[in-house]
């Protein structure tokens, strides 16, 4: 009983700190101006959640995106200042922007922690589909932004730069890269947490591909859709990442046949 009462204590203190831990961190990033204020306060409470949920694991991974976008965002920003593409005015994001790529892997940690609604293997592949999303489609647009030979997806004719809808090589293979990296990184923090219980290439393949597919799916949809008005940019980036997990699921059943 003793023993059950000081893991108790135990989890509730690493718990504190860690909660501490985030809300200074956010603190930081709004000095550093990585986000809003209101953008802060959607991370702290995303993080909030994610850490009574899911635990610190999942901290680091959204550590590992937010700071891989943050880079991607500063890469020659002065040039896309200057264009007038970049992302707020010095590069910060709003909490539309952080609510759009952190809403759908805080519901997946839920429905795995608190409701038991998804299997362990399966649970894995979708959540790691949903920051390689994130992170492809952020890395795909500060990357992808630099190329002055950008094609629409839909008619793959030349168009602006920054433009809805048009993709480069530049920006594809950076695309690839950064699903790659979280899902990789991804699967090995779950690993040496002691969580996984699946063969571990099979959630970074299928995880970055899907991952992949969604930041294209988001390029299709701000082509024909947002361009014309009927979605926002951070409704087309919830849309694609429920794409994506949705791609990861499906490759997941047919896997498993």
């Amino acid at each position: 009983m003793w023993h059950c009462g000081k893991a108790y204590h135990m989890n509730i203190l690493l718990m504190s700190v860690a909660s501490t831990f985030i809300l200074l961190l956010t603190f930081a990033a709004y000095i550093k101006k990585i986000v809003t204020r209101e953008g802060a306060m959607a991370t702290a409470l995303f993080g909030l959640i994610i850490n009574f949920t899911g635990g610190f694991i999942y901290i680091l991974i959204l550590m590992l995106f937010i700071t891989v976008a943050y880079i991607a965002t500063m890469y020659q920003f002065s040039l896309k200042k200057a264009i007038g593409i970049q992302e707020g005015s010095g590069g910060e994001r709003g909490w539309q922007s952080v609510t759009s790529h952190v809403l759908v892997p805080t519901i997946l940690i839920v429905m795995y922690y608190t409701l038991h609604a998804i299997s362990t293997p399966l649970f894995e592949i979708l959540i790691l589909s949903a920051f390689a999303f994130a992170i492809s489609d952020a890395v795909a647009s500060e990357m992808g932004v630099i190329s002055n030979k950008t094609y629409s997806i839909i008619t793959w004719k030349k168009v602006d730069t920054g433009v809805n809808g048009g993709i480069s090589l530049f920006g594809e293979v950076w695309a690839l890269l950064g699903s790659l990296f979280i899902t990789l990184s991804g699967s090995i923090i779950m690993n040496i947490s002691g969580m996984t219980l699946y063969t571990w290439y099979y959630p970074v393949i299928l995880s970055s591909v899907s991952g992949f597919i969604g930041c294209n799916i988001d390029s299709i949809l701000g082509d024909l859709v947002e361009n014309r008005g009927f979605i926002s940019k951070f409704s087309n980036n919830f849309l694609s990442m429920i794409a994506s997990i949705f791609i990861a699921y499906g490759a997941y059943i047919i896997m498993m046949r």
